[in-house]
């Protein structure tokens, strides 16, 4: 019972307590662990650790302000962002498939979602009759508009205290990093 208790208190804790306990855990444990295999010191290890957990910790305003706008729209959580690769050029599933890795089965169920709800609709490709390439409707660039708005003011927001330099270098290490689709 005694441990059920613990549970329900810990459950109550806000994720932000929580993260910042377990982050603060972990640190305490890695400062006695054995310096990893890949032959980094202690300080390229920390450097390292916090690249990864930034970029981890990055995408959650991120999804959540996508989340917001796909909930209020009733689509998914990927929706938002499906939505926005449409609007930057990649018209195929397959690229769509490919860009946010995931199968093309679940892309084809996301397209089918996002033709009912009047989003997207599908056309023949002009320059190859073979294919079919997905086109947002009024209302999905309008949806899509509102998710990189809400996206858009909390990433401007952050980026804020830093000089347009310090972007452009941010800008450049995340497409070289990220591997940043493109359309065919």
């Amino acid at each position: 019972m005694e441990c059920k208790q613990r549970l329900v208190a810990v459950t109550k804790e806000p994720r932000d307590k929580i993260l910042a306990r377990v982050l603060s855990a972990r640190h305490e444990q890695e400062s006695h662990a054995p310096l990893p295999a890949a032959g980094l010191d202690d300080a390229q290890w920390q450097d390292l650790r916090a690249i990864i957990e930034g970029l981890v910790f990055a995408q959650r305003p991120i999804r959540a302000a996508a989340q917001k706008v796909a909930q209020k729209h009733g689509i998914s959580q990927q929706s938002p962002f499906i939505l926005s690769l449409l609007q930057g050029g990649l018209v195929y599933p397959v690229e769509l498939a490919s860009a946010l890795q995931v199968s093309r089965s679940l892309i084809t169920k996301e397209i089918t979602r996002l033709q009912d709800a009047g989003l997207i609709h599908a056309e023949q490709d002009p320059h190859d009759k073979r294919r079919t390439a997905l086109v947002l409707t009024e209302a999905g660039e309008r949806v899509c508009g509102e998710a990189r708005a809400a996206m858009a003011r909390d990433i401007l927001s952050k980026l804020g205290r830093y000089s347009p330099r310090q972007v452009d270098q941010f800008v450049a290490m995340l497409k070289d990093f990220g591997g940043f689709p493109t359309p065919d």
